[in-house]
């Protein structure tokens, strides 16, 4: 096709290209220049550039564009895309982090997140990670910590994972192709996380003579203000 634009900025190599989920004219670019830049392609500028702090090798969206993640070196960046602020850096590899993935409804729901009227059957956000150290790391999302690690026989230079959530595939620095299967089908896994916490509610509603309490709404993770939950509350 035709040539329609060109963004001039990046010092390096370009290594990253990634389109926001929400909006087909935000784009974010990671440069070995260690810059993340996010562009508008209306007016073919450059919106919002940070400083990952080491050559960037992949980049990402939150579901809900209000979040961007970097990988580069053995870091991994969380940004705030309205303010440029990084929400959380992860530094649990020991090698350069090569790809990384985010998957909306893959993990168990947080029953604390879970309210009457959320199906139960949507998941949480889960963040995937590879590496040249030769493992595979999935974080939760709310304090963003590790839940499973996966160790391969090589360096992790990609990654993807099948639309149903059933299939891992795996690149290797060393040539070949790793393909893992679930354990336990995803649909499953859900209800019985899930049901268990809509048991929970049903029985606090059939609970004789006990006042029902008020439940606050729920926030899912990913969106900016979960990370600002309780900030200005007063001490009781």
């Amino acid at each position: 096709g035709e040539e329609v634009g060109r963004w001039v900025g990046h010092q390096d190599y370009v290594r990253s290209l990634a389109a926001s989920p929400e909006s087909q004219d935000l784009w974010a670019s990671g440069s070995y220049d260690h810059t993340l830049r996010l562009w508008d392609a209306r007016s073919a500028s450059c919106s919002m550039q940070v400083s990952h702090g080491a050559p960037i090798e992949a980049v990402c969206w939150f579901p809900s564009g209000s979040l961007v993640v970097s990988a580069g070196g053995p870091c991994v960046c969380v940004w705030d895309v309205l303010t440029g602020r990084r929400l959380a850096k992860l530094t649990n590899h020991q090698k350069a982090v090569m790809a990384l993935q985010v998957l909306p409804d893959v993990g168990p729901p947080s029953s604390s997140f879970l309210g009457e009227d959320q199906d139960y059957r949507r998941g949480a956000t889960r963040l995937i990670t590879g590496s040249l150290d030769g493992h595979v790391k999935v974080y939760e999302c709310d304090a963003f910590k590790v839940q499973h690690v996966a160790k391969y026989p090589g360096g992790v230079a990609s990654l993807g994972l099948a639309p149903d959530c059933s299939l891992l595939a795996v690149g290797l620095a060393n040539g070949s192709l790793s393909v893992r299967q679930r354990a336990k089908p995803r649909q499953s896994t859900l209800e019985a996380h899930g049901g268990a916490a809509v048991a929970t509610v049903g029985s606090q509603k059939q609970g004789g003579g006990q006042a029902k309490q008020a439940k606050e709404p729920s926030m899912r993770t990913g969106v900016y203000k979960y990370f600002l939950r309780g900030r200005g509350e007063k001490a009781g």
